[in-house]
């Protein structure tokens, strides 16, 4: 191996750290931000919707981030990502149903990852 080379292979190792360092503050920044935001990982606001009957009642019209299912059709449990906000379906994010104990999952969607 040439001095150039040698030379060369260390600059990409430091390169590489100081990538791995990065990515390593950006996830800690990330976890922080998710931390903070845990408590909205559940919580959906909905706006009232006019029935047909002329009545106003509260009926979530959100749909699924992937199926675009809407959560008044739904039966089953709902994920937000921590991320950009948006919800998905059970079926959809994989996630299965919510832990009653424990550390709770963390829901991020495939174009937040």
């Amino acid at each position: 191996m040439t001095s150039r080379e040698a030379y060369a292979a260390k600059v990409k190792q430091r390169d590489a750290k100081e990538r791995a360092e990065q990515e390593k503050k950006n996830r800690k920044e990330r976890k922080n931000k998710e931390t903070v935001n845990k408590e909205n990982t559940m919580t959906m606001e909905v706006p009232p919707v006019e029935l047909q009957n002329g009545s106003t009642e509260n009926v979530d019209t959100t749909k699924c981030l992937y199926c675009e299912i809407v959560y008044c059709e739904s039966t089953v449990d709902w994920w937000q990502c921590t991320q950009c906000q948006q919800w998905a379906c059970m079926v959809c994010s994989r996630m299965g149903k919510p832990r009653k104990r424990g550390k709770p999952r963390v829901f991020v969607c495939d174009g937040c990852k």
